[in-house]
Parts: C-alpha cells; sequence; structure tokens
C-alpha cells in the first residue's frame, strides 16, 4: 500500500489535469454528457459487511492484518479473541477490540 499510493497520486493527478480543462469548458458535464457512463448491467454487487470479517487471526501477516484494521475501521471495527490465564486460575475467553496498528520493518 506504501508503494501504491504515490503510484496512483501520479496518475490520478495526470488524469485529473487531462480533463479539468473540459470541465471547465462544459466538455463534460453532471448528467454525464461527454463522459463515459457506467454501464449498470455490467456492474457487480458486493455483499453486505458482517461482523464476523473484522475478526483478526494472529496466523495472518502483520501487513494483511494491519491493513484489515485500516479497512475495517468505523463499522464493523477489527476485534482479536484471547484466551487469558492467570496463575492457579481457569482461563477466560477475551474480545479485544483492535483500533490502531503499525507495521515495524527491521
Amino acid at each position: 500500500a506504501d508503494e501504491l499510493l504515490p503510484e496512483l497520486f501520479d496518475e490520478g493527478s495526470e488524469l485529473l489535469l487531462e480533463v479539468l480543462g473540459g470541465v471547465f469548458e462544459g466538455k463534460y458535464k453532471q448528467d454525464g454528457t461527454g463522459c463515459d457512463v457506467q454501464d449498470d448491467a455490467e456492474a457487480t454487487h458486493a455483499d453486505k459487511m458482517t461482523k464476523d470479517e473484522g475478526q483478526l487471526w494472529f496466523t495472518e501477516n502483520a501487513v494483511y492484518m494491519h491493513n484489515k484494521v485500516r479497512a475495517f475501521a468505523g463499522w464493523p471495527g477489527t476485534s482479536a479473541q484471547l484466551v487469558v490465564q492467570e496463575k492457579g486460575k481457569d482461563p477466560q475467553d477475551v474480545k479485544v477490540k483492535i483500533i490502531p496498528t503499525r507495521v515495524s520493518r527491521p
């Protein structure tokens, strides 16, 4: 993601500069005139997200989990199930909400 963002910024800036003059000249209009209008028949549907999708598993790599936390920020959020056991006591399942994350590079 860190490598892709500058590339997308550069590409998007160039594309914006290519069409911005046409917007001001009236070549491209809000009703779609002059634009490539999406064919709704070709559009695909994404299923609604569920809270279960925000569950983190520590078998996944750190970058994947970090991106998952970023993707699910707000709703449904991300969480992890941990087992905590104090000396001499029974283990307890604890659900932990994960908010900020950071991946350290070696």
